[in-house]
C-alpha cells in the first residue's frame, strides 16, 4: 500500500479473518470504518508574552519557563513526554484575558498548570476549564496544579496570569 496523506479520509474494510482461539471466531459479515490520518500533534504561531515562547516535549528535568532556570522534578505520568508550551515566568502579571494564543493542527486537550489554584485568573473556569487531579513538583518548591478543557484543531486563546500565585502558568496539550 501506498503512505497514507495528511487530513484524508480513508475507510477499511474486513471480512473472512479468522482469529486464533480454541473455538475459532471468523468476521462474516463485511466490518467498516473510517478514518481521518493526522500526523503528530503540531503546535504553531505561538502568540504571547515579553519573550518568544518555545515548545517541547515534557519530561522531568525540563525547564518549565523560558526566561527561568527552573526545572520539573516530578510528572504526572499522562503529561510525561507530551507537547508543552514553556511560558515565560516574567509574564506572570499579564491580565488580558486573551494573552496567549497559538495554533493546533488537530483536536487537543489542554492543562494548564497553576502554581496557587486558589487563587486562580477569572478566564480558567468560566472558559470552561475543569479541576485535574494532576500535579506537576517544580524546583523553587513550586507545585503545579492542573485544570483541563478540550478543544477541536485551529486556534486556542488562554487568558493572563493576572498575577495569581506568583508563577507564570504552565501549557501542556496532548491529542484528545
Amino acid at each position: 500500500t501506498t503512505a497514507h496523506a495528511e487530513n484524508i479520509l480513508y475507510t477499511l474494510s474486513v471480512t473472512g479473518v479468522t482469529d486464533a482461539a480454541t473455538n475459532p471466531n471468523t468476521i462474516t459479515t463485511p466490518q467498516t470504518t473510517t478514518y481521518q490520518y493526522v500526523s503528530e500533534l503540531l503546535i504553531t504561531n505561538i502568540n504571547a508574552g515579553s519573550v518568544p515562547y518555545a515548545t517541547g516535549k515534557l519530561n522531568a528535568g525540563d525547564s518549565v519557563y523560558v526566561d527561568r532556570s527552573y526545572t520539573f522534578l516530578s510528572l504526572p505520568p499522562a503529561l510525561d513526554n507530551q507537547l508543552y508550551i514553556m511560558t515565560a515566568n516574567g509574564d506572570k502579571n499579564a491580565a488580558n484575558n486573551q494573552f496567549l494564543n497559538f495554533t493546533v493542527n488537530q483536536s487537543v486537550d489542554v492543562y494548564a498548570g497553576f502554581a496557587d489554584p486558589g487563587d486562580l485568573p477569572g478566564w480558567v473556569l468560566s472558559e470552561g476549564f475543569a479541576a485535574t487531579t494532576y500535579q506537576a513538583g517544580g524546583s523553587q518548591s513550586v507545585t503545579f496544579t492542573y485544570f483541563k478543557k478540550q478543544f477541536p484543531a485551529g486556534i486556542i486563546w488562554l487568558g493572563g496570569n493576572s498575577g495569581n500565585g506568583g508563577n507564570m502558568y504552565r501549557s501542556e496539550e496532548h491529542t484528545s
